[in-house]
């Protein structure tokens, strides 16, 4: 397999991860009924499979034509954790002095054992939810890499998928929606993506990559047009509206489909889908991260606070992504970049060497 170089930097999907932190904090701002239902009711959980799927295709994008071995593994983990743990960390502490301290709870953190779970990456609650999810998936991918090295990959996401089914009808009979805010539920998005990630690989993939951004084919154009203006009829409040029956979102075919759809067109560069590459889509990517953690605590204080409480839910709504996005862009600065150039230095690989005295013998 190829490796994945620097240059090979994709980014349209910047801002499709930069689409996926804004569907989520218009669903909740809809849940906050600052905006029409229709864009709540399980709609930022279609946002949060697309930042799973890219995850996927990202890691495997990035690892699966690697080595497996000690040095790479290890490279690996050092740089997920460096990745997300900073910010997560630093946003479950707020949510924990706004619980104990002021009785508010933006991250649905309850007890104790909320935040003891949603600190042990087991479970988390309100928004923090995913994390944990994610980085399980990250012990899993471990699997996936080495099995990548043996040209098993695809047998291993067909017996994980398995798995996954056997395990999640388990978990539903015994405890029913209780704990499908977990792994068990959300598994498939990121598989999907790892299996795209592995096809970006393959040797033909730049030239056909190449010859659908270079020809605007009208057929491609079109149905990426097509498939973006579904976007309309993609939340399932809005499908609910209209009579269309759905499922919870992680089995719902459309939750599902929508995201991967996207993924597919963006990961090829097909028809219209470089306007995920403006400016304006790249850096709502770049602080995605941030937003996707900052947007509740900001949401919970402007409908609360008697000033902007009593405002008209449009400009509440301006408020929430106004102070979101310069809050986000500080934390990814000070906290997401800063924490993780630390954390690296801290890498074996990365201290440096202490001379050795040559020996005077």
């Amino acid at each position: 397999m190829a490796s994945v170089s620097a240059r090979d930097h994709l980014p349209i999907l910047d801002g499709l991860r930069g689409l996926a932190a804004l569907v989520v904090v218009i669903s909740h701002c809809a849940n906050a009924q600052l905006l029409p239902a229709i864009l709540g009711q399980g709609f930022g959980q279609m946002g949060v499979g697309l930042f799973y799927g890219l995850s996927g295709l990202l890691m495997g994008r990035l690892y699966l034509a690697r080595a497996f071995n000690r040095t790479e593994i290890t490279d690996y983990a050092w740089r997920r954790g460096a990745r997300v743990l900073p910010l997560y960390y630093a946003a479950l502490a707020v949510g924990v002095i706004l619980l104990f301290g002021f009785d508010l709870s933006p991250y649905h953190l309850q007890d104790i054992q909320d935040v003891l779970w949603a600190a042990g990456l087991l479970q988390g609650t309100g928004v923090l939810w995913s994390i944990p999810a994610e980085i399980q998936f990250y012990v899993v991918f471990l699997g996936l890499w080495w099995a990548a090295q043996r040209r098993l990959l695809l047998w291993a996401i067909v017996g994980l998928l398995l798995l996954q089914g056997l395990v999640a009808t388990a978990i539903y009979s015994l405890h029913g929606m209780k704990y499908t805010y977990s792994l068990a539920f959300w598994m498939h998005l990121f598989l999907a993506g790892t299996l795209l990630g592995q096809i970006s690989t393959r040797p033909w993939f730049d030239a056909v990559q190449d010859r659908l951004r270079r020809r605007k084919e009208p057929l491609l154009v079109l149905g990426t047009v097509v498939l973006l203006l579904a976007g309309v009829l993609a939340p399932p409040g809005v499908r609910n509206a209209i009579g269309v029956p759905n499922t919870y979102p992680f089995a719902d075919p459309l939750s599902v489909g929508y995201p991967l759809a996207l993924l597919v067109a963006g990961l090829f560069g097909a028809g219209v889908m470089h306007v995920f590459a403006a400016p304006i889509w790249r850096w709502l990517g770049k602080v995605s991260f941030s937003v996707y953690l900052v947007h509740m605590p900001v949401l919970l204080a402007v409908v609360t606070i008697p000033g902007t409480a009593a405002l008209a839910p449009a400009l509440q709504v301006v408020l929430v992504f106004a102070i979101t996005f310069a809050i986000s862009a500080c934390t990814q600065s000070w906290i997401e970049v800063k924490a993780q150039r630390a954390i690296l230095k801290l890498e074996p690989r990365n201290r440096p060497r202490v001379p050795q005295r040559s020996s005077t013998y």
